[in-house]
């Protein structure tokens, strides 16, 4: 479980960690707010055939960004849940041809989407968060990832 006012250092440390993908992926925590969280990744350890960022990579590092997101909240609100993903899509607007960065949000209204999330769980023991990725290379909006996470006390 990630501890609240977790560090960038800290996080990645644990994402190598914990999630043996994001070591092999490179990924590197770039910002921890608690609106949004940062990630990057460099083009050549997830190449395609193309010479393009591999699809499943980038999907991947955008859920891995989610996942963080969702993880600092429920630790920085004092609350140890497991966080599992419920479900995703991902669509690509144009190739990844260099670094990858993904800034993971919350899906919809912030303060509605967390405190019906808070509510649910504290009620049922469990619930569901919608988060957003951005996918991002050389500052232009490369793809998006919308995942489901559901986290169980």
């Amino acid at each position: 479980m990630v501890q609240p006012q977790m560090t960038p250092q800290a996080l990645e440390a644990l994402l190598v960690e914990k999630i043996p993908v994001a070591k092999f992926m490179q990924v590197q925590v770039v910002d921890i707010q608690p609106d949004r969280l940062i990630l990057k990744a460099p083009l050549a350890p997830n190449l395609n055939v193309h010479n393009t960022m591999f699809g499943g990579s980038a999907t991947a590092i955008g859920l891995v960004a989610a996942w963080s997101l969702f993880s600092t909240r429920l630790a920085n609100a004092g609350i140890q849940a497991t966080v599992v993903a419920h479900k995703n899509s991902s669509v690509y607007l144009k190739p990844i041809n260099d670094e990858l960065v993904a800034e993971a949000m919350l899906a919809g209204p912030e303060s509605e989407s967390w405190q019906g999330f808070l509510d649910r769980f504290h009620e049922k023991g469990r619930a569901r968060l919608n988060l957003h990725t951005r996918l991002l290379c050389n500052s232009e909006l490369a793809g998006e990832v919308e995942a489901v996470f559901v986290a169980i006390r």
